[in-house]
């Protein structure tokens, strides 16, 4: 839409965070994402600087959500037991009151198994990086 000189503001989810690459197309827009390297909570950046360290580059949302998921499950293992019923009795446990700690946040789970009151990441896509807007 760019290269056909479209006016608009361009509005995408989390799967859009590869878009910075081609600065053409992407200056500007807005996208949706689970964490952001920026999120100065220690726990966050705590994460940000080992996964830098280890890979050279800091990490993305998809990076961040799966060391989420694999701490989860490896905690849900080790407080609620190995086999399948504990763990998933472990994780329908997680809510308001107990919420897991994870580098993109508190991560807990309605009654249906979604996850609740997820926080994002809007940020703009300024000359091939994401710069964050709001959290």
């Amino acid at each position: 839409a760019r290269r056909q000189r479209l006016d608009a503001l361009f509005v995408g989810g989390d799967g859009w965070t590869g878009l910075s690459v081609d600065t053409v197309a992407s200056e500007g827009a807005y996208v949706g994402a689970p964490f952001s390297p920026l999120d100065p909570r220690p726990r966050a950046q705590e994460f940000v600087q080992a996964f830098s360290k280890r890979y050279g580059m800091p990490p993305d949302g998809n990076a961040a959500l799966g060391y989420d998921a694999t701490m989860l499950i490896a905690q849900a293992i080790r407080e609620g037991g190995r086999d399948r019923a504990k763990v998933q009795q472990y994780l329908r446990q997680l809510g308001d009151s107990r919420p897991f700690d994870g580098v993109t946040g508190a991560i807990a789970f309605t009654s249906g198994g979604d996850p609740k009151d997820k926080q994002i990441v809007v940020a703009r896509i300024q000359r091939g990086a994401l710069a964050v807007e709001s959290q």
